[in-house]
Order: structure tokens, then C-alpha cells, then sequence
């Protein structure tokens, strides 16, 4: 879609230039500064065309990208949060085993 604007733009450029040089100035149909104006008006509606197609292919990179970033960001605490639950787990395994060991050697005391 983006290279239609270009291809536009080069129509008109030949459609504004052909007909100048096919007729005489004095038999041509618009006056000068009218054709002028049109031209002017025409270039300037594609021009906002082509603008407004480039900011929303912008847009839509920028939408893309984040839904990507997110994604990732997602990933990464989906994994932190598994490592936070094994180191967890084998925190309160090893104070459960040292507990039990305590528990065995009978009470302890003073020294």
C-alpha cells in the first residue's frame, strides 16, 4: 500500500504536464493560475494521503513492537517466578530437614 502514493504522484505530475504541453496557453481551457491552484490543491491532498498512510504504518509498528516487548516481559516474570518458587521450595525443604535434625540430637544444653 505504501508504494501506491508514489505511482499517484507521478500520474498526476504527467497529467498536469501533458495537457500544458499539448495546448496552446491561449486555448487552454483554465486559466493559468486556476490550473495553478489545482494542482497546488491536488499535490497537497496527496501529500496528507501519503502522511496519514506513513503515521499509521508507524502506528501500527510501534502497536506491534509493544505487544511484542509485553510479551517478553511476560516470559521473564514467568520465569522469575518459577525460580522464586523452586528457591522456595528448597529453602523450606532444607529448614524442614534441619529442624528434623535438631529434633533428633534431643534437647540441647547450655553449655
Amino acid at each position: 500500500m505504501p508504494a501506491l502514493y508514489p505511482r499517484l504522484v507521478r500520474r498526476r505530475l504527467l497529467l498536469l504536464l501533458l495537457p500544458g504541453t499539448l495546448v496552446k496557453p491561449e486555448r487552454h481551457p483554465l486559466p493559468h493560475r486556476l490550473g495553478r491552484r489545482i494542482g497546488i490543491w491536488f499535490e497537497a491532498a496527496l501529500f496528507s494521503l501519503a502522511l496519514a498512510d506513513h503515521i499509521n504504518l508507524l502506528r501500527k509498528e510501534k502497536e506491534s513492537a509493544l505487544a511484542r516487548e509485553q510479551a517478553v516481559l511476560r516470559q521473564a516474570k514467568h520465569d522469575l517466578e518459577e525460580k522464586v518458587n523452586e528457591r522456595t521450595h528448597g529453602l523450606e525443604l532444607a529448614k524442614q530437614q534441619a529442624d528434623e535434625a535438631n529434633a533428633a540430637k534431643g534437647p540441647s544444653s547450655p553449655p
